[in-house]
């Protein structure tokens, strides 16, 4: 199901593991973000941010996919859901479990 609306509607091969640039900045697909693609940029490699598929030229495929810490993975969850919960980092730590619990239902 990976990329299929991306791939499907601008013809494009997208899957994670492949090269992109953007802007001469450097980065590898990790992601399927809905109607963008998960990049981690070369530049930041502890995130993952959203790109528009137009947005990239692609190349090949990568010799290694880049792995997000698990404390960057977090914070990555928090900013998606930060502006929705309006509280601090730290408030959403304390209390990430009962958040991802409320999201589920």
């Amino acid at each position: 199901m990976s990329f299929d609306w991306i791939n499907k509607y601008y013809k494009l091969d997208v899957k994670v593991g492949l090269e992109v640039e953007r802007e001469g900045k450097r980065g590898v697909v990790v992601e399927d973000m809905g109607n963008y693609v998960g990049v981690i940029m070369e530049d930041r490699p502890n995130q993952v941010r959203p790109y528009h598929p137009t947005d990239l030229v692609y190349g090949g495929m990568a010799k290694r996919v880049p792995k997000i810490s698990r404390s960057a993975k977090r914070y990555q969850e928090y900013i998606n859901i930060s502006e929705a919960i309006g509280i601090s980092f730290g408030e959403y730590v304390k209390r990430e479990k009962e958040i991802k619990e409320w999201g589920r239902s």
